[in-house]
């Protein structure tokens, strides 16, 4: 997403505008973004202008204008009442357990990890260290999607 456009929802220029659009056409129950760098209170203005999208997001408090994931639910199509969310890593990592089909529930992972080789293996570390220890009682998720920065070769990486 690279950013959240202009800084207020009423300005035309904003790109939750178009993403509504986009959800709404095209009929999307759940989209998935990153690189979103929405905080708390620009989250709550997106809730509430765009009444049809209900958006959860996590953010890095240290470094608000980079990262971010948000799960974005389109309210005509999926439940967007009893949703548990967890920032596990913030701005990098969101689990969110979604009612789905009556008494069924939906995890979704959205992550964004780091492009820097040595953080992204400890990004990917401690997210697996997460499950493994379960102290924090987390579900498996159905569904892991994001920008995971990975590359067959590292040629791939390169700028050159």
């Amino acid at each position: 997403m690279q950013g959240r456009g202009a800084n207020t929802i009423y300005d035309s220029c904003n790109k939750w505008h178009t993403i509504n659009n986009y959800i709404n056409h095209n009929k999307i129950g759940i989209m998935c973004l990153q690189e979103t760098h929405l905080d708390k209170q620009q989250t709550n203005q997106i809730n509430n202008f765009h009444h049809r999208l209900k958006v959860i997001s996590s953010i890095d408090p240290k470094h608000p204008n980079t990262k971010g994931v948000a799960i974005v639910l389109n309210s005509c199509l999926t439940t967007t009442q009893r949703i548990t969310a967890r920032t596990l890593i913030p701005g990098r990592a969101l689990l969110a357990e979604i009612p789905w089909h009556g008494t069924e529930t939906l995890t979704i992972l959205t992550i964004y990890a780091p492009n820097n080789t040595n953080k992204n293996c400890s990004f990917w570390v401690t997210l697996q260290e997460m499950w493994e220890n379960n102290t924090t009682n987390l579900p498996w998720p159905d569904i892991m999607t994001g920008n995971f920065n990975l590359t067959e070769d590292p040629i791939d990486r390169s700028n050159g």
